[in-house]
Parts: C-alpha cells; structure tokens; sequence
C-alpha cells in the first residue's frame, strides 16, 4: 500500500481534486453543453444509486452500467473507495477537516444514530421505490449539483449550510456517515469486503487509530477496521508499533467484524423493515 504516510497524503489529493473538478464542471454546465457536459456525466454514473434510479426511470440498463458495477466490485473487496477517494462530497469534508474548522472530535460515534443509519436508509429506498424521487436527490452528485445551481442562482443553499453545519459541529464526515444513501449503501456492501486494515499481534490496543479515523470506524484492533472505513491509511501511519496492516480474506476470522446475527443486528434490520413500510406507505401519500 506505499511508504508510511503517502497514503492518507494521495487519498486527501484525489479527493479534494474530485471536488474541485467537479464543482469546475458544474460552473460550466449552461445550454449549448460544452465538451466537460460528457465528463460530469461519467462522472455521476459512478454512483450505483443514481443508476439504479436511472434504470428505474427508463425501464432498461444503460450501455454503461459497467461502471457502476465496477464500483460495486471495488467495495466488496477494499471497502468504502468510492466514499474516501471519488466522491466530490467527501472531497469537500476533508478539505473542512483539513482546515480544522470544526469544534472537539468526539471520540466515539452515537450509539442512537449509528442505530438508525440502516432504518434511515431503508427508509430512503422505499420512498425512492414509491415513487418520490427526493430522496435521490441526497446523493451526492445530485446533491451537489443542486446547491450550486441554488448558489449560481442567487438562493440559499440549504442542504449545502446543512451538510457542512452538522460537519463543523459534530465532525466533518457526520454526513457520510449518517446521513449520505450513497455512503450507506457502500457502508453496507463494505461490512463483507475481502481486505482491510487490520492490527495484528503486535497491537497494544492504544486507540491511536481510532483517535484520527476521519469516520469514526472503530479501530482494527481486535479483528479489522469496521465499515465504514474510507480506505485512507490514517490508522496505519498512527500506530506507534506498526501493527496495521492492509489483510486480505486470511487477514481475521469473520466473526470478528461483527457479521454475526447478534441481537442488536437483529433489532436493527426489524428497524430497518419497520422503516421500509413507513417510507412505501408516505410515497403513496406524496
């Protein structure tokens, strides 16, 4: 995975280069399209969401949903690189992270929210299934296009002040981690991919992985890093007795990634049922 430090170094580049690039091609998407039309439109099919709602949309899969698929792929093997290196979204967080304007980091996520992130999600879908397209309207290109276009057009991005509101309060990765459909969805296809940062024997079991993991994944020791993780290679470069390591399927047992159905699992994909009913039955109202 490179020399110590040189990742979380790329990782930040590409992303704050994602944004810059497609907030640059957003300023000039005006009628007749210019040639950078057809890059942010690559760029958007990136997301498996939007495509699934295109698909929907035209009753067929378009000539390119390789691409998506490929994205799929890629987070069931390394996890979350679509969230920590692609999207445009993230790349916006980490330049708020990087420059430090949010308040204390908590040290731990909310047990309450993490609850309801996949409730949230189910929540989102059924909406989306009913037929209320608003809930697309979250994800991340879709979200970004829309506020800037707020912006060009002289009104008050709300969602945008939202977004980075909740970032500067609690910690810049809140939206990702809570509340993006997109980054859900690849958190959920992430808790089974094939490799991982993981501690080995050498972990003293210090936190200091935990304590700079910009998504508040829990630290990889014992076992892995957990779904959310963003694949930036932080934890590694802050152990002080080199014990992360980027492991393959071999790297832990499963069990220890909390894939079990432990009871909390449980209750969470009944909240996550519950929530499915509730958003096909206000799609039907909307």
């Amino acid at each position: 995975m490179g020399k110590k430090g040189r990742l979380p170094r790329t990782q930040f580049r590409v992303a704050a280069l994602s944004f810059v690039v497609t907030v640059l091609l957003f300023w000039q998407l005006k009628y007749p399209l210019r040639d950078g039309s057809a890059v942010l439109a690559w760029l958007t099919r990136l997301d498996p969401l939007l495509w699934l709602g295109r698909a929907a949309r035209e009753g067929s899969f378009p000539s390119w949903s390789w691409l998506p698929l490929a994205v799929v792929l890629a987070t069931l093997l390394a996890g979350r690189v679509f969230c920590g290196w692609l999207c445009p979204v993230g790349g916006m967080l980490a330049i708020l992270e990087k420059a430090k304007l949010g308040f204390k980091r908590p040290a731990a996520r909310v047990p309450l929210l993490e609850a309801l992130r996949y409730p949230w999600l189910a929540l989102l879908l059924a909406l989306w299934l009913a037929g209320s397209g608003w809930s697309l309207l979250l994800t991340p290109y879709a979200l970004l296009g829309h506020e800037l276009a707020r912006i060009w057009s002289g009104r008050v991005p709300y969602l945008l002040l939202v977004l980075l509101a909740v970032g500067i309060i609690f910690f810049p990765r809140f939206w990702c981690v809570y509340l993006c459909p997109s980054g859900l969805f690849f958190s959920l296809l992430g808790a089974v991919r094939l490799w991982r940062f993981t501690a080995g024997g050498a972990c003293t079991g210090c936190g200091a992985c935990a304590k700079v993991c910009p998504s508040l994944s829990r630290e990889p020791c014992p076992g892995g890093s957990g779904s959310q993780c963003l694949v930036c290679g932080r934890c590694r470069e802050a152990c002080p007795v080199g014990a992360v390591s980027w492991a393959g399927p071999g790297g832990a047992p499963r069990e220890e990634y909390g894939l079990r159905g432990s009871p909390q699992t449980r209750r969470q994909f009944l909240a996550a049922a519950g929530a499915a009913v509730l958003g096909l039955a206000l799609g039907e109202l909307l």
